[in-house]
């Protein structure tokens, strides 16, 4: 699960310090393919902070059928940044379950606990927040898809 882990823990402390090119350089070093895409809004997104520049990229994690982590920019610094794993639906051993777990073990550490807790039948959530950041970890179950999103905004950009 050190995918996981080097998510969380890549994207937590202070965002408006880390560039975007800083982050990709540190998937790349963990020996991850990494294939920059063209990023654009999502239906989903909602109200979104100012940000000039928006960067989308495909990432080979280890034992998700697809992985994609975007970047909002504005200037230098990183506004907002979403990781989106989509696992196979398991029955019995999930591999979403085990990223999940390693994702919110991380947070509670930089962060401090926080609840995870069913928004809907399928959908459950974790959000965390502290002077600079502010961090959210879902995890749905549809169509035969184990989904898990991990999001951290910039909160200097999001207050």
């Amino acid at each position: 699960m050190a995918s996981a882990k080097f998510l969380a823990y890549s994207l937590c402390d202070k965002l408006e310090r880390k560039t975007v090119e800083g982050v990709i350089g540190g998937f790349l070093s963990n020996g991850w393919a990494v294939k920059e895409t063209g990023w654009s809004a999502k239906p989903f997104d909602g109200s979104m902070p100012a940000f000039d520049r928006g960067w989308d990229f495909e990432i080979n994690f280890p034992d998700a059928l697809s992985s994609r982590v975007e970047f909002l920019t504005f200037g230098d610094g990183i506004v907002r940044a979403r990781a989106r794993l989509q696992f196979k639906q398991a029955l019995i051993f999930s591999k979403a379950s085990r990223h999940v777990a390693h994702l919110i073990s991380s947070l509670d550490y930089y962060y401090g606990r926080s609840h995870w807790a069913s928004v809907e039948p399928s959908v459950h959530a974790a959000q965390y927040q502290n002077a600079y950041t502010m961090a959210y970890v879902t995890r749905t179950i549809s169509g035969g898809l184990d989904s898990v999103v991990y999001c951290v905004g910039n909160s200097r950009f999001w207050r």
